[in-house]
């Protein structure tokens, strides 16, 4: 996770096509966005973020997911 301060809040999430083909692409996008839209309260307002998910997230269950991005969120 990349974040500048910034006068608005705005989330980017990246996905190489490293990782996979278009459909395991845009499914970590939306499990992502979910995690972001369920954990708003962990984001500093007026900073932008740039979320990268990396080719070890393939395959992962939600769970997992929620909770690496989570602690990442927490530092």
């Amino acid at each position: 996770i990349y974040y500048k301060e910034s006068n608005s809040t705005l989330y980017g999430i990246t996905v190489p096509k490293k990782v996979g083909k278009a459909v395991i692409r845009n499914k970590l996008k939306r499990q992502t966005r979910a995690i972001i839209d369920n954990h708003r309260n962990l984001f500093k307002n007026g900073h932008n973020y740039i979320i990268m998910i990396r080719k070890g997230s393939v395959g992962a269950k939600y769970k997992v997911l929620e909770r690496a991005l989570v602690e990442l969120l927490e530092k």
